[in-house]
């Protein structure tokens, strides 16, 4: 979703074939989970509220765990957070206690995508304030995921989608950019 956003925010045309997706990620620090005594109720009921179709998706490698809903329409919401550590880790749940028993996917390179984020504008009725990573990490991000995607029919669709959307995004900054 954060890509959608981007057209208001540098001031050009982005192709809407390449904005559009099947699902949100939210990015969760573990060391802020953990150290928040605050949570929120459970996610799947929060889910429900807006869908009621909402379902929870086991994670691969451990059916206990839960990182991502699903609907209906298969659309999908998911919950990230930094792998700083240990390559053990990747590909394996955390748990975040400020989620209400839900738990997030570790993925390399998050901290690098989410560092300092903007404050822009998801357009949707009278808009909604959403905080999105810069389009220049943004469009790194995509660079290093895409290289690093399953080889598998769905892997190479996402890794095209990937390599569309830095492109846009280094061509938009390109014309953006000061003349000397």
């Amino acid at each position: 979703m954060a890509f959608s956003t981007y057209a208001g925010l540098l001031g050009v045309w982005l192709p809407s074939a390449a904005m559009q997706t099947g699902d949100a990620n939210f990015a969760q620090d573990f060391a802020i989970s953990a150290g928040v005594q605050d949570s929120l109720p459970p996610i799947l009921e929060i889910l429900r509220v807006v869908d009621p179709e909402f379902r929870a998706v086991p994670h691969q490698t451990d059916k206990a765990k839960v990182v991502a809903f699903v609907n209906a329409k298969g659309y999908r919401m998911e919950f990230l957070t930094g792998n700083r550590g240990s390559k053990e880790y990747t590909g394996k749940p955390s748990p975040m206690p400020v989620l209400s028993g839900a738990s997030a996917e570790n993925l390399r390179f998050l901290d690098y995508l989410i560092y300092e984020p903007i404050r822009t504008v998801f357009l949707f009725r009278e808009g909604i304030n959403v905080l999105v990573p810069a389009p220049e990490r943004y469009a790194i991000h995509k660079l290093i995921v895409s290289s690093r995607r399953r080889n598998d029919m769905l892997g190479r669709l996402k890794a095209d989608k990937d390599l569309t959307q830095a492109a846009l995004l280094f061509a938009s900054s390109r014309e953006n950019a000061p003349r000397q």
